[in-house]
């Protein structure tokens, strides 16, 4: 835990006794407290707390039950301290922020360009012979040998609450900008592929593919970072010129 003592930090005293004698926390600082919370699960029983808060407010309103899963957390605010809920909203609105510039992107090429559905699998002996890093560079020097103008992938490994079938073996979605994929050229298991149709009748099949991509963008992240593979913009090299890239021509 971090403090200010006296002007100077101190990792031995807890959150509660945080005495706020400094205008603001530095951001190196902040960043590390904000993983401290997400790693001792703290983050988590935030977003809990929420969920509860609103589950119990829809209860009051509108009549409906509150939500088994989350009933647990109601009454659970005093666990955290005000430093801390501060800091747990601040991520809370960074990851909203950034998984809703996701999606407009996602629902912006899909509605003006022609895109592929991919879900990217490994075998047996790739994931027996190869770490997680390892095999996120594997669909990132994948996914840019496609040379495409857009593309943005998250790693998933399945849920078995949600779906009892899933083996939550490692994999990878993808949602790139494309109207053919050479199968090909990825080495490391199997691909399964999906043109995404922008037609009337496939506005909720477009809304699953988003979301699918979308909810798991922080899954598992002990960093406060999204994990998504996605194209760079365009940069300039030291002689000015531009450096071809697999970039974002978005309007936003």
């Amino acid at each position: 835990m971090y403090v200010v003592n006296n002007g100077y930090w101190s990792d031995n005293i807890g959150f509660n006794n945080y005495q706020k004698n400094k205008e603001e926390i530095d951001k190196s600082t902040r960043n590390k407290i904000k993983k401290e919370l997400i790693e001792s699960g703290k983050y988590e029983l935030y977003c809990g707390m929420l969920y509860a808060q609103y589950s119990k407010y829809c209860s009051q309103t509108y009549g409906t039950e509150i939500n088994k899963k989350y009933e647990k957390y109601l009454g659970a605010e005093d666990i955290l301290t005000d430093f801390e809920k501060k800091l747990c909203k601040q991520i809370y609105d960074s990851r909203r922020k950034k998984v809703e510039r996701l999606r407009r992107k996602l629902e912006f090429r899909i509605a003006n360009y022609t895109c592929l559905w991919l879900t990217l699998t490994f075998t047996d002996e790739v994931l027996n012979s190869t770490n997680e890093l390892t095999r996120r560079k594997y669909i990132e020097r994948f996914l840019k040998s496609l040379n495409i103008p857009f593309y943005v992938a998250n790693i998933d490994y399945g849920d078995k609450e949600k779906n009892s079938n899933s083996n939550e073996r490692e994999h990878y979605h993808a949602v790139i900008q494309s109207d053919y994929l050479d199968m090909n050229k990825y080495d490391y298991g199997f691909i399964f592929v999906e043109k995404i149709h922008n037609t009337t009748n496939s506005i909720k099949k477009i809304s699953k593919y988003i979301n699918k991509l979308t909810s798991h963008a922080f899954k598992d992240s002990t960093r406060g970072q999204s994990r998504l593979i996605y194209s760079r913009k365009a940069k300039e090299n030291k002689e000015g010129l531009l450096i071809p890239y697999y970039g974002n021509d978005l309007p936003f």
